[in-house]
């Protein structure tokens, strides 16, 4: 009992670790030398500060709450919450962040950053769903 309950572990670990391999990270830095990035699947955003940055949040009376809305001076904006993209980043400064809608293949996932497109492998290949490659650049 013991040993298939470790195996089991073991399966859902590696399936949840490939499953998200697959999630591509793009990455672009403002002038003044803050980095942000996005994965193309899950959306997750991240951000480094330049010295001298203050972090502002979402108020908790906002749709938005505890999410960080500005990074020394560029502000985060977020999809509103009536919206398919409800709470994913919209806008990084003047980078905007465009997604699939909930209609297509790919639904969720990012499409554009900036002027950088995302392509994705059509849904009747092996690899549907998984990021193809990309054209253009963020900025």
């Amino acid at each position: 009992m013991k040993t298939t309950k470790q195996i089991l572990i073991c399966l859902v670990v590696l399936f949840s670790s490939i499953i998200y391999s697959q999630d591509m990270k793009i990455k672009w830095e403002d002038y003044d030398g803050r980095e942000f990035s996005i994965k193309c699947i899950s959306g997750e955003f991240s951000y480094s500060m330049v010295a001298g940055d203050q972090i502002q949040y979402y108020p908790s009376y906002s749709n938005n709450a505890g999410k960080v809305q500005r990074i020394g001076n560029v502000n985060i904006e977020y999809y509103p919450s009536y919206s398919n993209n409800a709470g994913k980043v919209q806008r990084v400064g003047r980078v905007s962040i465009e997604y699939f809608p909930s209609y297509s293949n790919n639904a969720g996932n990012i499409k554009r950053v900036g002027n950088l497109t995302v392509e994705y492998f059509p849904s009747y290949s092996n690899n549907a769903g998984k990021v193809k490659g990309t054209r253009g650049s963020v900025n």
